[in-house]
């Protein structure tokens, strides 16, 4: 079984995801950045975080709205200050305090922004350069054992 954003994984470039995740719309490429990302030891059932999602009260949404116009100023800060994931609300306690530790750990060490990925529990963090995030990855390797370094990718053309 291949997941649904399978294909939003190989077209790169920046997109809108939007339904249930399966429709992508193309925007403006995201501002020259890097990405450490830390995976913590356990996993997360997509299935079961999205029974629970209903269950806990969402506090507060993304601001897509926001999110996309910094991607269109170009304006790095403003997308990083706008990383969220609802999904971070439906995890166990345990699950939550080691998210939220990544979180700090990557700010704390440059990171303009950091959030959850997808339903987890890899953690990224938004980086001005790649030097910097792979200062970052160098250092969480001694408290994650799972830690990367990525960079945007273009979008490809036919």
């Amino acid at each position: 079984m291949v997941d649904s954003d399978a294909p939003f994984c190989v077209q790169g470039g920046t997109s809108l995801a939007t339904g249930r995740g399966t429709e992508f719309t193309l925007v403006e490429p995201i501002p020259n950045c890097a990405f450490a990302i830390v995976k913590p030891r356990f996993s997360i059932s997509t299935p079961a975080l999205f029974s629970k999602l209903d269950s806990v009260k969402v506090k507060a949404r993304p601001d897509t709205e926001g999110m996309l116009d910094a991607i269109r100023d170009g304006d790095l800060h403003g997308m990083a200050r706008r990383c969220f994931n609802v999904f971070e609300a439906a995890l166990s306690q345990r699950e939550r305090d080691t998210v939220e530790k990544a979180k700090e750990s990557l700010v704390n060490l440059g990171a303009l922004g950091a959030s959850m990925t997808g339903t987890g529990s890899a953690v990224y963090g938004i980086f001005q350069t790649e030097r910097d995030a792979i200062a970052a990855e160098k250092e969480l390797s001694h408290t994650f054992r799972e830690c990367y370094v990525a960079l945007p990718a273009p979008a490809f053309t036919e």
